[in-house]
């Protein structure tokens, strides 16, 4: 059995980080929607600042910008993958390991 070594994917911490922005974005714009209509619903009802008014200004674009970054982020993830690994799928580090357990 050839040991692999323990290899961090930074591309793939990258991608659960950019995935954990971009849910939570999201989920927010969607409770700014929501508040929206009860606000629309009750006559008079204000919505609350903050978050909820950053989100309306800038909530599409920066959904729009997170996507992008995810997008990059899981490119890199397999391309980081892809190199740590040979092209049979065993990591450069043991592929010369690998070979001489072939060859005994």
């Amino acid at each position: 059995m050839v040991h692999r070594p323990w290899r961090t994917n930074v591309g793939a911490s990258l991608l659960v980080l950019a995935a954990i922005a971009f849910t939570l974005t999201a989920s927010a714009y969607a409770v700014m929607a929501v508040k929206r209509l009860d606000a629309t619903a009750v006559a008079g009802a204000e919505t609350s600042p903050g978050l909820l008014d950053l989100l309306d200004r800038y909530g599409a674009g920066l959904m729009a910008a997170e996507l992008v970054v995810l997008a990059a982020a899981a490119v890199a993830a397999v391309g980081i993958e892809r190199r740590q690994t040979g092209r049979r799928g065993v990591p450069a580090s043991a592929q010369g390991e690998e070979e001489q357990v072939q060859r005994e």
